[in-house]
């Protein structure tokens, strides 16, 4: 025992002092920075999950920042994220209904907004094709921009300011794919919408009127807008689920001109379903739905109110469907709006910590 002892102390003793052929799989980072990001708590906002491979931390987001804006990111060198993802549209992609990716193509979907996806936990994109924020950001990255990583990589090893930023990012100070997707996807995670001037209601700062009450009304405490089964979980203004909601014109599952999530999971019944959108910040993300079809709110709402189809797979929650929506009158219809345009967030889309660093 006495010799097992001594051995194993040797052994320690050589690895103290580094004379020993071993190594540790992370090396000595003295640049590294684990300061823990402070994220805020936002009332009537929950906690969040944060994945154990990819803590948050303060210099882990403010590279993300920074990456988000990066247009070495993409095949060409001339697109980021942040060119599809414009702050001034709730980071959507300025009014477009479809985007261009870095080789030309033209996206089949319209560009979803970025904020408070730190609390998704049902799928992102419009068919929930993945279930965490990492996957979404490859995704979309690799779908979009076409990097060609070496290039991407070499170039930003080759400043010495991002150089720096990855030491003190992350552990094993490593430049790589994995590690670029880890910061880009803990920015994005910081990314909040929560001062509208309904958020300021809840929070006894702000009154709404009495036609923004009305509208309030129609969409949490009656079924006549028939808002809230999907659009009325607070504070996202989402369910975060996915619903067919009587949009395409198919009275048959082949009709289907987009599959969504049964496109996605290979489930007949989820073919026509999409992920149900937050309220938020309307004003900014026009145009609408999942192939931008309507250019303003109005035309939402009178969708919902007299324009819905009966399809194979509509949401059963869509209870007025028969009768082509819930047939609301002009004075509901201008009520409703003036609720919904409360959810807009002045004060998010003029952030400074979500704005390009460069």
């Amino acid at each position: 025992m006495r010799q097992v002892f001594k051995g194993i102390s040797f052994v320690c003793i050589l690895l103290v002092l580094g004379l020993s052929g071993c190594k540790e799989d992370v090396p000595f980072n003295e640049d590294y920075d684990e300061t823990a990001y402070p994220f805020p708590d936002i009332y009537r906002f929950p906690d969040i999950d944060v994945p154990s491979d990819n803590p948050l931390t303060i210099a882990k987001v403010d590279l993300g920042r920074k990456l988000f804006y990066e247009t070495l990111i993409s095949k060409s060198q001339t697109m980021s994220c942040g060119t599809c993802h414009n702050l001034g549209s709730a980071l959507t992609d300025n009014g477009l209904p479809f985007s261009t990716n870095d080789i030309g193509g033209i996206t089949t979907r319209n560009a979803t907004p970025l904020f408070n996806l730190a609390w998704t936990d049902k799928g992102f994109f419009w068919d929930g094709r993945v279930m965490t924020l990492e996957d979404a950001v490859e995704d979309a990255i690799v779908n979009e921009q076409h990097p060609e990583w070496e290039t991407t990589l070499n170039g930003i090893k080759a400043d010495e300011e991002y150089a720096f930023a990855f030491r003190e990012a992350f552990k094993n100070a490593a430049v790589d794919e994995t590690n670029v997707i880890k910061a880009i996807s803990s920015f994005i995670r910081t990314i909040i919408s929560s001062d509208s001037k309904y958020d300021k209601s809840l929070r006894g700062q702000a009154t709404l009127t009495a036609l923004e009450q009305e509208g309030f009304d129609l969409v949490f405490t009656t079924e006549r807008g028939d808002c809230f089964h999907c659009h009325g979980v607070y504070p996202f203004m989402t369910d975060n689920d996915f619903h067919d909601n009587g949009l395409q014109d198919a009275s048959t599952i082949g009709q289907y001109t987009d599959l969504g999530l049964g496109g996605a999971n290979g489930v007949n019944t989820d073919i026509g379903k999409m992920k149900a959108p937050p309220l938020r910040n309307l004003s900014y993300t026009a145009p609408y739905m999942h192939d931008g079809r309507f250019a303003t709110l109005d035309e939402v709402i009178d969708f919902y109110s007299e324009g819905l189809h009966v399809t194979p797979n509509i949401d059963p929650l869509m209870k007025q469907a028969l009768q082509g929506g819930v047939q609301l009158t002009p004075q509901e219809k201008a009520a409703l709006k003036a609720f919904l345009l409360t959810l807009d967030d002045h004060a998010f889309i003029n952030n400074d910590d979500y704005k390009s660093p460069f």
